[in-house]
């Protein structure tokens, strides 16, 4: 009988996020995380998954211990330049927000983030109230932008 090859090792999960943004990373039960860099994502875990938010353009291998034995990575790469389709931030936290040509902001649900305009209307100061989605709507005259905003919970793992 011949004797059948060793299966080939999963597959690394990879993440490629814009500066700001938000991954998730379906995995329960993760106790522990180590990064081979740790200034470029923040993670946070709740029961289901990890929500990794990019902070600083660059690249990490995210090291997750199990609670079942063994570990899995993921690879992540930060690359700055655009806006992030969806940026992350944690509860008590705060991002800013560049205002070029913007006269006025709403943010659709405001249980979930709130916003204030520095004083010399340049930036937008948003900060996570509650575990959310919400949209963050510019308006100027050149006309509207928005921001998807998810404000997440869990305990910080990194």
């Amino acid at each position: 009988m011949e004797a059948l090859p060793p299966p080939p090792p999963p597959a690394r999960k990879k993440l490629e996020l814009h500066r700001g943004g938000l991954g998730r990373v379906l995995r329960a039960k993760v106790v522990a995380v180590a990064a081979s860099s740790k200034d470029i994502v923040r993670v946070y875990a709740d029961a289901e998954s990890l929500s990794v938010i990019a902070r600083a353009p660059g690249k990490t291998t995210l090291h997750l211990e199990l609670s079942e034995g063994g570990t899995e990575d993921v690879d992540v790469v930060v690359v700055n330049g655009g806006d992030a389709p969806t940026r992350g931030i944690a509860i008590g936290e705060s991002i800013v927000l560049p205002l070029p040509d913007v006269k006025d902001y709403s943010v659709g649900l405001p249980e979930i983030a709130s916003a204030s305009m520095t004083t010399d209307g340049t930036q937008l100061v948003v900060t996570g109230k509650k575990a959310g989605a919400t949209t963050i709507l510019l308006l100027g005259p050149k006309g509207n932008r928005s921001h998807e905003l998810v404000v997440v919970d869990g305990r910080r793992l990194l």
